[in-house]
């Protein structure tokens, strides 16, 4: 035990050791205090943004399915156009 305790004396007295600013920082809360409450904001914008991103695409959801339907039916068009389009090409050259 009486290494143990040298030990620790040894490390007090150590100039890497500053045993004052260790005891000023235990009284010391408000710092402790302003960092959870910044984690605590960090985390609460980041639940509101995503909140907001989920809203945003729910709200433009309706919106954009009907965007899509509309590029398929010109999809189809298009590829009923290219089908036909060969054949009118030979009747026209033909009149």
């Amino acid at each position: 035990m009486p290494e143990l305790a040298q030990n620790i004396i040894d490390i007090i007295k150590s100039q890497q050791f500053d045993w004052e600013k260790m005891i000023r920082a235990s009284f010391d809360h408000k710092t402790e205090e302003t960092d959870a409450q910044e984690l605590l904001a960090g985390r609460e914008a980041e639940e509101n943004i995503d909140l907001i991103d989920l809203f945003t695409e729910e709200s433009l959801r309706p919106e954009l399915e009907s965007i899509a339907e509309k590029i398929r039916g010109n999809n189809r068009k298009i590829e009923l156009v290219g089908r036909i389009l060969p054949h009118l090409r030979q009747r026209t050259e033909n009149w």
